[in-house]
């Protein structure tokens, strides 16, 4: 049965195992009731808050720090580790073109970012500043896809 709190979302129960003393980190603003929540769901999988940063297994990030990601402390770590899961929750507000209407469309979730451990990562403004890389990047990624 889903999770029916403000985080609707079918994957919390693969996201975060129920795990006793499984170590996390959470950045996500403390006013928040989706950051009560998501304190809420931790602690009935009995995840614990870290200790050390180096320990976590569960990185949890809100979608308002999605645009900087790379401020996070030890977030570049964390991505090296392929056994660390890194997630982003929280409600959204977006638009898409519906015919030839632009509609707000309202989501909320959680979402595993930087599988297996994100190991390559280009920034749009990498890409547009070297487009020749793009071809190298895409195949990169499909021989990684492959194995």
């Amino acid at each position: 049965m889903p999770y029916t709190g403000l985080l609707l979302s079918e994957a919390i129960d693969e996201a975060i195992p129920y795990m006793k003393g499984y170590p996390y980190v959470l950045h996500s603003p403390v006013e928040s009731f989706e950051t009560v929540e998501m304190e809420n769901i931790l602690a009935t999988r009995r995840a614990v808050p870290a200790t050390d940063q180096k320990a976590a297994r569960l990185i949890v990030i809100h979608r308002l720090y999605a645009p900087c990601l790379n401020y996070i402390p030890s977030l570049t770590r964390h991505k090296r580790n392929a056994e660390t899961n890194i997630l982003l929750f929280g409600s959204y507000l977006d638009y898409e073109m519906v015919g030839d209407m632009l509609k707000p469309t309202f989501g909320s979730g959680i979402t595993k970012i930087f599988p297996r451990g994100g190991i390559v990562c280009f920034t749009m403004d990498y890409l547009l500043e070297n487009p020749q890389h793009i071809k190298r990047a895409l195949a990169y990624v499909v021989v990684l896809s492959r194995s």
